[in-house]
């Protein structure tokens, strides 16, 4: 509670019970010393004033929503990156070596056969099973996979940049005044 302490100009100085005892100064220059507590108690009290309500900036819907879609926006880019990027690095994309000891044994397979045993070989390998059965190695066929991912992982960054950027927009519009 703050109470009036009247001043010789006629201006009356607001004090609260902590001030009692304490120097006051009036603003005609005049210095004096404050009542005590029990003087204090007698005197006209200051009316209380509220502090003026700070005013609070809200977000409206529009800033809301921005803000929300690109969170999950961002979150799923993120996500999506991440198990991508996992995966990737599961993919075997080089071509084997060539071991020279696997193909001279099977070069000196060849030179050991028969022109007739080559034949059936042949013929048991290309006319049975044919020439249309498309045989991708391995790293080939990780390559193909390893080229799409490369392609998801480029739409996930730019979902993620997508989500980013509307998170940061709904900090540049103005907000609603309350």
């Amino acid at each position: 509670m703050r109470y009036l302490v009247p001043c010789t100009c006629g201006r009356k100085i607001p004090v609260s019970t902590s001030q009692a005892g304490d120097a006051l100064s009036c603003e005609c220059g005049q210095t004096f010393p404050a009542p005590n507590l029990r003087e204090l108690r007698r005197l006209e009290t200051a009316p209380d004033v509220a502090p003026p309500p700070r005013r609070r900036l809200a977000w409206g819907q529009v800033q809301g929503a921005l803000f929300a879609t690109g969170g999950v926006l961002l979150l799923l880019g993120v996500i999506v990156l991440g198990v991508v990027g996992m995966q990737r690095s599961y993919l075997v994309t080089d071509k084997p070596p060539i071991i020279p000891e696997l193909l001279d044994q099977y070069l000196a397979e060849i030179d050991n056969n028969t022109p007739v045993q080559n034949f059936e070989l042949w013929q048991k390998e290309v006319l049975e099973e044919g020439l249309s059965r498309e045989h991708v190695p391995h790293f080939v066929y990780h390559r193909r996979i390893d080229e799409r991912m490369k392609l998801v992982m480029i739409g996930a960054g730019v979902v993620s940049a997508l989500g980013l950027g509307l998170i940061a927009s709904t900090f540049f519009l103005r907000p609603k005044k309350r």
